[in-house]
């Protein structure tokens, strides 16, 4: 929780300005009280994103499959299905072995004291 200090303007009965300390005022972290540091924003952020991408795969895995079964037999638009569910399983694996390799760099880097 941070703190901000600020001062106040008070106008006494002569009319000469004075300023006052006012109360500190108390900002909380909209990120949670967890994110303190600038890693583990950014780790949190990558988790976020990585489950965005693994969503939007599963939605091209869905498209894939609904163009597959709705292709009432033309060779063109089955071969399109099934590729795009193809390219929708090795985006999978890329986004699984993206999230396995950051979480190695994390752990490193926070064994090493950096």
């Amino acid at each position: 929780m941070g703190v901000v200090k600020s001062e106040v303007a008070t106008q006494s009965a002569s009319g000469a300005g004075t300023y006052q300390p006012s109360p500190p005022v108390r900002l909380d972290n909209p990120l949670g009280d967890d994110n303190k540091d600038i890693p583990t924003i950014i780790g949190n952020a990558i988790k976020v994103i990585l489950g965005l991408l693994g969503t939007l795969t599963l939605f091209v895995f869905v498209d894939g499959a609904f163009s597959w079964v709705t292709s009432a037999g033309y060779p063109q638009r089955v071969q399109k299905g099934a590729k795009t569910m193809l390219f929708a399983v090795a985006g999978l694996f890329i986004i699984f072995a993206s999230y396995a390799m950051l979480e190695v760099l994390f752990r490193i880097m926070e064994t090493k004291g950096g």
